[in-house]
């Protein structure tokens, strides 16, 4: 009778299973098939030749030349299984008279000892003109970090056109940004990059620069994407 292997429990016959071949070949087909990277005409052909797929099966699609991966409910970009983290925030999260960072809800990822990772942060958020905002990461002691972002300038300005470049490579250390008006959103890019000196949790955090009463708001539909290099 067929044994499966220890690895991928894929069904394999035996040396004195010459007779039960067909069945063999029916059990090892119904395990590798899956197991394939699989290729379709287009999204109706694939419905049809598969109605009940696995999670993590693989497709390719010939009309679109996309590959596609199931995720148990969807067939989604293999991009987002690519990626070690691939965070969203659903709730805007707001901060009001207070200049004191606060961790950002859902922002933050698991580092282990001497592993690289690399993130990048596309920000929806409004602000007073005066109030601003600032953004600020923690992580473990003695990693090496840097990280920077790209928005309004916090000094003078009121239009997402004037914009402010800056980098910081010092744990809960912010850097200043520009807002707006409050309820007046604009957008925010940040990269960067930690060689992790120890296990621990890399997290975002934001504030008002200048604490006053009034909402600093960081939207929902902002997101954060992180992936592991080395």
């Amino acid at each position: 009778m067929p044994v499966n292997s220890a690895n991928q429990g894929i069904p394999e016959q035996q040396g004195g299973d010459p007779a039960n071949l067909p069945s063999a070949q029916v059990s090892w087909d119904g395990v590798m098939e899956n197991r394939l990277a699989q290729r379709y005409a287009s999204i109706a052909d694939r419905t049809a030749r598969n109605a009940a797929p696995n999670e993590n099966e693989i497709s390719a699609l010939a009309d679109v030349d996309r590959s596609e991966i199931f995720d148990s409910a969807n067939w989604v970009s293999l991009f987002t299984r690519a990626l070690y983290g691939q965070l969203r925030i659903t709730v805007d999260q707001v901060v009001n008279n207070s200049a004191a960072l606060a961790n950002v809800t859902g922002f933050s990822f698991t580092v282990v000892t001497s592993a690289t990772y690399q993130w990048r942060c596309d920000l929806f958020y409004d602000s007073s003109t005066t109030e601003d905002i600032q953004f600020a990461y923690t992580w473990p002691g003695g990693s090496t970090v840097r990280w920077g972002g790209l928005s309004m300038m916090d000094v003078g300005a009121t239009s997402p056109g004037v914009v402010k470049n800056a980098t910081q490579n010092t744990s809960g250390v912010g850097i200043t940004y520009g807002g707006s008006g409050v309820g007046t959103v604009i957008t925010g890019s940040i990269i960067g990059e930690i060689i992790a000196g120890g296990n621990g949790t890399v997290q975002m955090q934001f504030a008002q620069a200048a604490a006053a009463a009034t909402n600093t708001t960081l939207r929902a539909r902002s997101r954060m994407h992180v992936w592991r290099v080395a």
